[in-house]
């Protein structure tokens, strides 16, 4: 239980990070007037420089109708809009939020508007996804092994199979539910 709880901690701490983030992001003068002029190149370059700094994994940019318009590591889906997420919804009448979700892969993600001269002109968001970087990064501080779950499907894990292997899935759904097991 108490490494459930460790894990749960160091989640928190990054969803809190990842709010951090996006507030400064969306609030720097170059991003917003890169936005603005609708310089897809120059929003790209300014978002990787401000994502690298804040140790995110992903940028998505969206206008005021939720419509994304930049997508850094990862493609932009068709019609894909912010407004669908309540976190996107939420940026857009001014609160910035931050959640769990499914886009690009299971991720924490955090969202923020982006203003000029007091007025919402977009959404941006930022996060840290779920994956083997993130496990072995938690291992590396907790010196726990790790798997992450979404649903039935395992995201991550730092636990190696030799052998045979495993059925799928390993614990038959019981991480998901946040059952312990040894």
């Amino acid at each position: 239980k108490s490494n459930a709880q460790v894990l749960e901690f160091y989640i928190e701490s990054l969803k809190s990070k990842s709010l951090a983030a996006i507030q400064i992001i969306a609030r720097d003068d170059d991003f917003v007037s890169a936005f603005r002029a609708k310089d897809l190149a120059d929003l790209e370059r300014i978002g990787r420089e401000l994502i690298g700094s804040a140790g995110q994994d992903f940028l998505v940019v969206a206008e005021r109708n939720g419509k994304v318009i930049s997508k850094l590591n990862f493609p932009i889906g068709e019609n894909e809009n912010l407004l669908r997420e309540w976190i996107g919804g939420e940026a857009l009448e001014g609160r910035p939020a931050v959640s769990l979700g499914e886009q690009e892969g299971f991720s924490i993600r955090a969202a923020s508007p982006i203003m000029h001269r007091g007025e919402i002109i977009g959404v941006a968001v930022t996060g840290k996804v779920f994956n083997s970087s993130f496990v072995e990064g938690f291992k590396k501080i907790s010196n726990l092994e790790t798997t992450v779950a979404f649903g039935e499907k395992v995201t991550a894990s730092t636990v190696f199979v030799s052998g045979e292997g495993i059925s799928s899935p390993p614990v038959e759904g019981s991480v998901s539910r946040g059952e312990e097991f040894v």
